[in-house]
């Protein structure tokens, strides 16, 4: 193991490590702190979370400071070649994500994941959280984590892409594994992760997979939009 690598690769660790730490130890972390989480209402549980999450995005940017500037001055010189070269890639993570969910609620008779209700009944009472939360901290924040963390310390390329891929789809499902079908929604949101994967191999620019991160939740948003407008949703 070279020094380059065992740099990158405690970097890795740290990034993940964190996003772990404040996801899942937060509330005994806020019960320390004299705070009784069973009594905060639901926006002051969200406000909690967008801290927690504002922590973790501060930590993930430090980690990877110097990669993220020299990945800005790429972008910044080269974003219309960079997305241009990718969207093909994200429009067929979109048409697998489909073919995949169709096919679960066809068989299980399932409308949605539970994630993505969640993510419906919280814009009911909070839309500027959620929009603000899917939009600008989840894409950046999972991106650092599931993608540039994993990608300092897996050096190859297919382990890189499959795992990174497949720990998205488990983090995004891990709060409802309770059925078959609840297992089986890993797949569609493993896709994404795989594609967002390999064009951080490709590029090595964390910002491309990033951008079409946020543009992938932005379009998810405002099709939910659409729905509630004509009563669909």
């Amino acid at each position: 193991m070279n020094n380059e690598y065992f740099k990158n690769f405690i970097k890795g660790f740290l990034g993940i490590f964190a996003y772990l730490f404040f996801n899942f130890a937060s509330v005994y972390l806020l019960q320390g702190l004299g705070v009784n989480v069973s009594e905060l209402t639901k926006k002051q549980s969200m406000f909690i979370s967008m801290i927690i999450s504002f922590i973790v995005l501060a930590i993930l940017i430090m980690l990877s400071w110097k990669k993220l500037k020299t990945n800005f001055k790429d972008y910044k010189s080269n974003w219309k070649t960079l997305l241009s070269k990718n969207v093909k890639y994200w429009f067929c993570s979109i048409a697998f994500m489909f073919a995949f969910n169709l096919a679960i609620a066809l068989i299980f008779n399932r409308v949605t994941s539970a994630n993505d209700q969640t993510i419906r009944n919280i814009f009911e009472t909070m839309p500027i959280y959620i929009i603000f939360e899917a939009v600008i901290l989840a894409p950046f924040t999972e991106e650092l984590v599931f993608r540039q963390s994993l990608r300092y310390m897996i050096k190859n390329k297919w382990v890189f892409i499959i795992l990174s891929g497949l720990i998205f789809g488990f983090m995004h499902t891990i709060a409802s594994l309770e059925t078959l079908a609840d297992f089986l929604y890993i797949i569609p949101y493993s896709i994404p992760g795989c594609f967002f994967a390999y064009m951080l191999v490709e590029e090595d620019n964390i910002l491309v997979p990033i951008s079409f991160h946020i543009i992938h939740n932005s379009l998810a948003l405002l099709l939910l939009v659409i729905g509630k407008i004509v009563g669909v949703a």
